[in-house]
């Protein structure tokens, strides 16, 4: 009973806590403003940091309690005084932090204050205060830079963010910082027509003044002022003089071979550099639409040569629509911003059914036998209906010397039936060394050895061709280091010329020349 009684006395009482609790004022509302001074190219854009502690504001409501007025003399101000505010716009640009545009441009040297009504009191005051002054011209680009600059170079152009002029003609000088007693000479200094910019023009005694494989600094004086008088302060900009760079020129043509659902560009520079390759489409669609450009791959020297005399380029683009017509457009540029580009065309080609299934690099042997006797490349149609062979050609080419080798196949009359295989061997090829089955087809190169080896320790591109730059198929060098009698077998023989769809042949069922391949390696 005396629980009861204690719990009635509670919720009688509870309606006067509340009561006093919601008597209770909110703190006032406290402001931290930065910075305390604008430049005068600044004053209709300006960025402070409000923080505030205490009521919360809203974006709404600061417009209508927040001024800014002209020589702030009183910490606190009457409603009368807002009459003297300048027109504003408030609009919050992250947590805490306000951008105040003025309509007008504020004026240099003055002072001005800001001024927020706090909701409760209602009382004006003034939160910060901030001098508009003038600002400084600063450097914002050099013509190149300047970190790398070649020898021949003798004019040099600096541009700045406002006009500027000189006060005498040594505002400017430069100085070897490797050999510093060393002079050179500045034969003019030009401000161009808008102010923005100075042109510094180096004088030419023969030859340049500036040295390969040397570091030197431009150096600024207080001479250089902006149109308020005010001195410009510019650190020293150095550079570090390299011998002149040989201009980017194609050194060997554009070259295209194009299959069924795939194309391969090859082409060399005279200077390093990325490539860039988009590819479209040219037939219409269903839609009537054509296909927009795709950027495929960007493509990077495929080998680096020890006289970088030139740069040569492959790029592989495979999973194609047969018998279309594409176009593309290859951009090449090298570390100096130099562009070389090339546009046209390519139709791929129809369907093609003969497919690269296996390759035997290493063949085992005995150490007075030829690698060539056991080397094979075995072919299959995975067609419905017979090939032909003739007219078929076999090119290896050296992933890292860039050698290429071109071999005819022996002409031949025959066809190869559908799900048939073949296999394309050199003249040196011994039938004895596998167990072949019987009417295996040899399509023999006039060569003693496969088109000058496959040789295990350098990786090859193997291709089969019908004539210069009609691809049949293709072998990228994936899976190149197999061990003696492994072969490297095609997964899927509909599949594309990419590094998923080979595997190494299991060693404990060996190669299958001639037949259907066997499981891979695990």
């Amino acid at each position: 009973m005396r629980w009861l009684c204690f719990l009635l006395l509670i919720v009688s009482c509870m309606p006067e806590l509340a009561g006093d609790l919601s008597k209770q004022e909110t703190s006032p509302t406290i402001f931290s403003v930065e910075p305390n001074s604008f430049h005068v190219d600044a004053v209709k854009d300006l960025s402070f940091d409000l923080k505030f502690s205490g009521q919360k504001i809203s974006q709404k409501e600061l417009r209508r309690r927040i001024f800014l007025l002209k020589q702030p003399s009183q910490e606190k101000l009457d409603e009368s005084d807002l009459d003297q505010a300048l027109k504003i716009k408030i609009r919050k640009i992250a947590f805490g932090r306000w951008e105040i545009r003025t309509k007008r441009l504020l004026e240099s040297g003055m002072t001005y204050g800001l001024y927020f009504k706090d909701k409760n009191t209602e009382q004006i005051e003034l939160i910060h205060s901030f001098l508009v002054r003038d600002k400084p011209a600063e450097l914002i680009r050099e013509g190149a830079h300047l970190d790398l600059v070649e020898s021949g170079r003798t004019a040099f152009t600096f541009n700045f963010d406002q006009p500027i002029y000189l006060r005498d003609d040594d505002v400017v000088k430069i100085v070897s910082l490797d050999e510093p007693e060393s002079k050179i000479e500045i034969e003019s200094l030009t401000v161009a027509r808008d102010g923005h910019s100075l042109e510094v023009k180096l004088t030419r005694i023969r030859t340049s003044p500036l040295l390969p494989d040397k570091r030197f600094a431009f150096v600024f004086s207080d001479g250089l002022k902006n149109q308020s008088g005010l001195s410009t302060v510019i650190d020293p900009v150095e550079f570090l003089v390299i011998a002149p760079q040989k201009a980017m020129r194609e050194v060997e043509p554009l070259r295209l071979k194009t299959s069924h659902d795939a194309v391969e560009f090859n082409w060399a520079l005279s200077q390093p550099h990325v490539s860039y390759v988009l590819l479209r489409a040219e037939e219409a669609r269903p839609s009537g639409k054509s296909d927009t450009w795709s950027l495929k791959q960007v493509s990077f020297p495929v080998v680096g040569h020890d006289d970088m005399s030139f740069h040569h380029d492959r790029l592989f683009v495979a999973g194609l629509l047969s018998n279309r017509l594409y176009r593309f457009v290859l951009a090449n540029i090298d570390d100096k911003g130099r562009v070389i580009s090339a546009t046209g065309s390519f139709k791929t080609r129809k369907h093609e059914t003969l497919r690269i299934s296996e390759v035997m690099i290493k063949p085992k042997k005995t150490r007075s036998a030829k690698e060539y006797g056991g080397e094979y490349i075995e072919i299959v149609n995975v067609g419905n209906e017979a090939v032909e062979l003739d007219g078929l050609r076999l090119s290896v080419e050296d992933q890292e010397s860039l050698s290429l080798s071109v071999c005819k196949l022996v002409s031949s009359s025959a066809k190869l039936k559908r799900n048939s295989h073949a296999l394309i061997v050199g003249q040196g090829f011994l039938e004895d060394h596998y167990e072949l089955a019987r009417g295996t087809v040899l399509l023999r190169l006039p060569q003693k050895s496969l088109c000058g080896g496959l040789s295990n320790g350098k990786k090859k591109i193997i291709r089969l061709e019908r004539g210069e730059g009609h691809l049949v198929d293709r072998f990228g060098g994936y899976k190149w280091q197999t061990v003696a009698g492994q072969s490297v077998q095609r997964v899927d023989l509909l599949g594309l010329d990419e590094d998923y769809n080979y595997c190494y042949g299991a060693l404990d069922v060996g190669p299958t020349p001639g037949r259907v391949n066997g499981p891979c390696e695990s």
